[in-house]
């Protein structure tokens, strides 16, 4: 069971981190791409579907041992609300200075952000198969 839960939500991340990366080319706030974005966006969304989908009540068909419809559920919602970060480009210098110092805090925002997170949804699906 806990093998196919990973499997589940191993399968659902890399799904749906293919397709936002690739098709919509989604980047973390205060980034500018590349491959620190495409791991933070993958641990984020692995982590936090696998938490979720073995903690909800499972919907769905199950397969293989994994209701595979609630990890693409908890997946899809959760890349959508990764993805939807404002875009836009500055149009004066004045307003390019004032995003670059707003990038820097929100780089450091977002760096907290995931260890905090990434501790929590670890201790999530740890204390789920102990409970």
């Amino acid at each position: 069971m806990i093998w196919m839960d990973f499997v589940a939500a191993l399968f659902v991340a890399l799904l749906l981190s293919g397709v936002f990366l690739l098709l919509f080319g989604w980047s973390r706030p205060g980034a500018r791409g590349g491959l620190f974005d495409v791991i933070f966006f993958f641990v984020i969304l692995f982590l936090t579907t696998w938490a979720l989908g073995v903690w909800m009540t499972p919907v769905g068909p199950v397969v293989w041992g994994a209701p595979w419809l609630m990890f693409l559920l908890v997946g899809l919602v959760v890349a959508l609300l990764l993805a939807a970060t404002p875009a836009g480009r500055p149009r004066t210098r004045a307003a390019a200075v004032a995003q670059a110092e707003a990038d820097q805090v929100a780089a450091t925002a977002f760096g907290v952000f995931f260890w905090v997170l990434l501790i929590i949804l670890v201790g999530a699906v740890v204390a789920r198969y102990a409970w």
